[in-house]
């Protein structure tokens, strides 16, 4: 599910309605508070809690200035937001509400008490109800307002402040009061003292630009912090394929120049660089999605990573790129977004040991190494959507590992160019020998390679196409 979210400023018609609006998200942050906590006691003891405990757990307060549709409100944000802590392992860690950065700004005397109580509070908020005209609690009356109905004697006007140069905004709303009329879209809202945040279903608002795909034609990434390998695959068989384009898209002049800055987190400098980065990372998922489209690929697919933050034991500079400066997130759910709207499948792939494999398998197209990786996560994700998303292909043990006896020639060739002799007894065997040997496998971007380079001066995205015949390429 692609979801797309509004971020506006809006004000009030009166002095009264800010106060009551304040009282209101005070309240509100009341009873988030109660329900986070009680949900991260039961997670902590093994039991994920469910709407009913919410309920009867509310039913024992004599505190609570709410009514029930923002008890349950609270608690699935609360949800989410510890549902992500769990699979992310960081339960036991301290929670900071309000943000590290609000926190040390506080500690250092440069916001005042009264100030940070109020910049810490959260948002309200109400998940959205198709049934309801889109919600509960908000609606829009026109483009340009939104009523918060608190109850039948309270409504408070928000009038909406949306830039001239943000015409898209215009356009959403102009669908979303279509939608919510006709009772078709759940639309979630979040309000603060300056914001309303709007959340809807990005497939449902826009009407995807679809067509005729190209069957097991695949456009598959290679993701790795400064490049972004990709390649065009019509595929045969796991072991036959026609290689239609490759090239990759280089971010590392804009991520070196960051580095390079040395600047405090908290500077102008850093956030120019940030809001760069984040640019050029939409940028790029636009590009890539597009190509993909362009060329009639029936999946899209991506590395399906975990990566959490850690020291990499490879020097600060490493750890500062892995960790804080690959958006990795962000490019996939801008590529998810794209795909659902082109009609594109989008596929997250196993990425164990595809690095090592493609360069090892397809070192003969003189490709270099992230368009080779890309290659073999191509090829995963044939074996995957054809063994079990349209299940025309038997199921297989193990779509990672292709069996010795089939790709041994291959990588009996590699092994010869790179001069190396070694005995294994199948791939995952061979990889961890020349690990212990620290042998070089990956090809790396040479003068023989034929290459077109794209400079978009208004970014610092280098765009590299590579020039390939449009071939059969025959693994066994």
């Amino acid at each position: 599910m692609s979801i797309i979210t509004m971020k506006i400023p809006y004000k009030l018609e009166s002095k009264e309605q800010r106060e009551l609006l304040l009282k209101y998200i005070k309240n509100y942050n009341s009873i988030y508070n109660q329900v986070f906590n009680f949900h991260l006691g039961n997670l902590k003891s093994g039991y994920n809690t469910q709407t009913k405990d919410v309920l009867k757990f509310f039913k024992t307060r004599n505190n609570i200035l709410l009514d029930t549709w923002f008890q349950q409100s609270a608690f699935s944000n609360a949800k989410e937001i510890l549902t992500r802590l769990k699979n992310e392992k960081c339960l036991d860690k301290k929670i900071v509400f309000g943000g590290k950065k609000l926190f040390l700004e506080r500690c250092k005397n440069k916001i005042e008490k009264k100030d940070f109580k109020l910049k810490r509070l959260l948002p309200i908020y109400s998940v959205g109800q198709a049934f309801l005209n889109g919600n509960r609690k908000f609606k829009f009356i026109n483009k340009n307002q939104v009523k918060f109905t608190i109850s039948s004697n309270e409504q408070i006007i928000l009038n909406l402040l949306i830039s001239t140069k943000n015409k898209q905004y215009k356009k959403y709303i102009k669908k979303l009061i279509e939608l919510q009329e006709q009772k078709r879209i759940p639309i979630t809202y979040s309000l603060d003292l300056e914001y309303i945040y709007i959340s809807f279903e990005h497939t449902t608002i826009k009407t995807p630009k679809k067509t005729r795909k190209i069957k097991n034609r695949i456009f598959a990434i290679d993701m790795n912090p400064n490049e972004i390998g990709y390649s065009i695959i019509d595929w045969k068989s796991s072991s036959e394929f026609k290689l239609i384009k490759a090239g990759s898209i280089s971010l590392k002049e804009l991520l070196d120049k960051e580095r390079d800055k040395q600047v405090s987190s908290g500077s102008e400098i850093a956030k120019y660089f940030v809001n760069k980065r984040n640019y050029e990372i939409y940028e790029v998922g636009h590009i890539l999605s597009k190509l993909a489209n362009q060329y009639k690929c029936e999946i899209f697919t991506v590395e399906s990573l975990s990566i959490q933050g850690s020291n990499l034991g490879k020097g600060r500079k490493l750890n500062r790129l892995v960790n804080n400066q690959w958006s990795r997130r962000k490019l996939t759910s801008i590529i998810r977004k794209q795909c659902d709207y082109f009609g594109i499948y989008y596929q997250e792939t196993q990425p164990e040991y595809s690095s090592f494999i493609g360069n090892m398998l397809y070192r003969k197209l003189n490709l270099p190494d992230y368009c080779l990786a890309s290659i073999e996560i191509s090829r995963r994700a044939y074996e995957f959507y054809n063994q079990y998303i349209t299940k025309t292909k038997k199921k297989e043990k193990n779509i990672v590992f292709l069996e010795k006896e089939k790709v041994n020639d291959l990588i009996s060739q590699s092994l010869e160019e790179l001069g190396i002799s070694e005995a294994f007894s199948d791939l995952k065997d061979l990889y961890y020998k020349l690990k212990s040997r620290k042998c070089q496998c990956r090809v790396q971007i040479h003068s023989n390679m034929e290459l077109r380079e794209i400079f978009n001066r208004k970014a610092l995205t280098r765009h590299r196409s590579f020039f390939v015949k449009s071939e059969k390429f025959k693994i066994f």
